[in-house]
């Protein structure tokens, strides 16, 4: 496990640097494309002081205001990597609370934004509410699709986190299987451990013969009763497997009953013999077979 701790650390520490350095390029490209478009406008239509605005200082201003955005964008970030929206959290409630986050958080940039425009050009702060319009009407749509491009950056790493986590404990549950099969292929395997193996639907399930306590007749397959109180139906012959438990401590009663001696807790020999089981189970002996079982039952005591 230790391993796998390790191992998902650095899964979790490649998922955030690959989801950091997306939204880093996003927002570069972003930022460059809008000053380059405001830099086209200016050019183009010969606006106020063309000649004297070069793509540089436009870069520039852009990306102050877009990073008084990051600044924004990280409470954000916080908060939905906190309370994700997932299949058991969806709902209208949910929804409104995300909307009303990313407007507030959208108003305090816009007017964080207009003060910073006040201050580089230094005008007088009576004049906020028209930085504050201007830049609203400018940057809204902008800022809101990158709220949003947050929130789905946060996801999407949350998603992957999730994904590679469940990636190192399958691994870890392949290598602890692995481990036990080796294990299992290696270690020789007593008399008294001799196992059945008994498809139950697509599985093979081992039972330890030690755990078997009879062995009844059921049409064309056989039925394997177990302390535990299940039984497994086995696809074989009583013949078949008389012959293969007879070393391993069973003996069989009748045409319909094979049974493990050491689960026999009492046994009669009347005119109507039967085996008492420890579990309480009342079983006939077939009469060709008493002189059989009891001189093997003499031979065991």
């Amino acid at each position: 496990m230790g391993i796998g701790v390790r191992i998902s650390k650095r899964l979790d520490k490649t998922a955030f640097y690959k989801i950091l350095a997306l939204a880093v390029g996003y927002f570069v490209i972003l930022n460059v494309f809008e000053a380059a478009q405001q830099y086209y406008y200016i050019n183009s239509f010969n606006l106020a002081g063309a000649s004297q605005v070069t793509f540089f200082d436009l870069l520039s201003k852009h990306s102050a205001r877009w990073l008084v955005w990051g600044l924004s964008a990280v409470p954000l970030a916080y908060l939905v990597a906190r309370y994700p929206i997932n299949k058991n959290t969806l709902s209208l409630s949910v929804l409104l609370q995300y909307c009303s986050g990313v407007l507030v958080l959208l108003l305090l940039t816009i007017a964080m934004i207009s003060f910073l425009q006040l201050w580089q050009d230094g005008q007088a702060l009576n004049v906020f509410l028209e930085f504050f319009v201007f830049i609203a009407f400018q940057k809204s749509a902008l800022f809101v699709n990158a709220y949003l491009g947050v929130i789905l950056l946060v996801h999407l790493y949350l998603n992957v986190q999730a994904l590679e986590m469940r990636i190192v404990e399958l691994a870890d549950l392949k290598g602890q299987y692995q481990n036990l099969y080796d294990d299992l292929k290696s270690k020789p395997v007593a008399d008294s451990e001799t196992i059945l193996r008994i498809k139950v639907g697509n599985h093979v399930k081992a039972i330890v013969l030690s755990d078997v306590i009879w062995v009844q007749a059921d049409d064309y397959c056989v039925k394997i009763h177990c302390k535990q109180g299940s039984a497994y139906n086995l696809r074989k012959s009583m013949k078949e497997l008389e012959t293969e438990l007879a070393p391993r401590g069973f003996i069989r009663i009748h045409r319909n009953s094979i049974v493990n001696q050491n689960e026999i807790a009492s046994f009669c020999f009347g005119k109507d013999a039967s085996i008492e089981l420890k579990n309480g189970t009342v079983l006939n002996i077939a009469a060709s077979r008493v002189a059989k079982i009891r001189s093997a039952l003499q031979q065991t005591a």
